[in-house]
């Protein structure tokens, strides 16, 4: 119902996530929620593959199957049970809280235009990097310490909150 989603703030929101049981429930959503706020991001459940496609037509920016999520995750305790047990254990409930996010590089900024053995993430903030997204959506995961950094990239960093608090600041402030 149109009326209900601009009654929820579509009209303002940055993102929606339609995870509704019925896939044609969660097409129309889609399609609505697109139609009301078309820079929405929108992140969409789907049960069958044949659905997957539809959500796109309808303006799914992502789509995403619990099945086959779960079978993944399935997969992957059987053939990685000690890096299943690191990603549940340690970032989630262990001592030393670690997260996996993104920083993005600002224009100006200390990060920008240098490599990273010049920015002295690691050694300043106890950071990892793990992998650089450019704006074109392209991602590089070889980051040798001459790899250039420039604003608007996205950063995937491993860190504890305090020490992705610092990076963050570095990366935002000219």
């Amino acid at each position: 119902d149109d009326d209900l989603l601009i009654e929820a703030g579509i009209k303002r929101a940055r993102g929606l996530s339609s995870c509704l049981p019925a896939d044609a429930d969660n097409v129309f959503v889609v399609l609505s929620a697109r139609v009301l706020n078309p820079d929405l991001k929108i992140i969409a459940r789907s049960n069958s593959l044949e659905s997957v496609h539809k959500l796109r037509i309808a303006g799914a920016d992502q789509i995403m199957n619990p099945y086959h999520i779960t079978g993944r995750r399935m997969a992957a305790e059987l053939v990685t049970p000690a890096i299943v047990e690191f990603l549940d254990v340690v970032m989630q409930r262990g001592e030393l809280e670690l997260r996996i996010e993104e920083i993005i590089v600002g224009a100006g900024s200390r990060l920008d235009g240098r490599s990273l053995g010049q920015c002295h993430v690691r050694s300043d903030t106890g950071v990892n990097v793990l992998a650089v997204r450019h704006p074109d959506k392209s991602i590089d995961t070889n980051l040798d310490p001459d790899f250039i950094l420039y604003a608007r990239d996205s950063l995937i960093c491993l860190g504890t909150p305090a020490q992705l608090s610092a990076l963050g600041k570095i990366a935002a402030t000219p």
